[in-house]
């Protein structure tokens, strides 16, 4: 049947893609430990990304320093950025 066959194309497209942003993901964290930060979360929906700091004291400078660290490799994601501190 065609339509189970476009169902599983369709299905291995979206793991595809799910895999590809959940590796992003994986390795925008990696990048930011890379640099320092001792903790991270990402998550990334469509062209928007959000991004969980575990920094004391932070600030502004922080969050333009970590926007600035993604967009070098990761170009055209809305990135929001938070800390948290314990």
């Amino acid at each position: 049947d065609s339509t189970e066959m476009d169902y599983d194309k369709v299905a291995a497209a979206i793991t595809e893609k799910t895999k590809a942003i959940i590796k992003n993901e994986k390795d925008i964290c990696q990048l930011l430990t890379d640099k320092g930060y001792k903790e991270c979360f990402c998550e990334i929906d469509g062209e928007h990304m959000k991004v969980v700091v575990k920094l004391k004291d932070a600030t502004s400078k922080d969050a333009n320093k970590i926007i600035k660290l993604i967009h070098n490799k990761y170009n055209g994601y809305i990135i929001e950025v938070k800390f948290v501190e314990d």
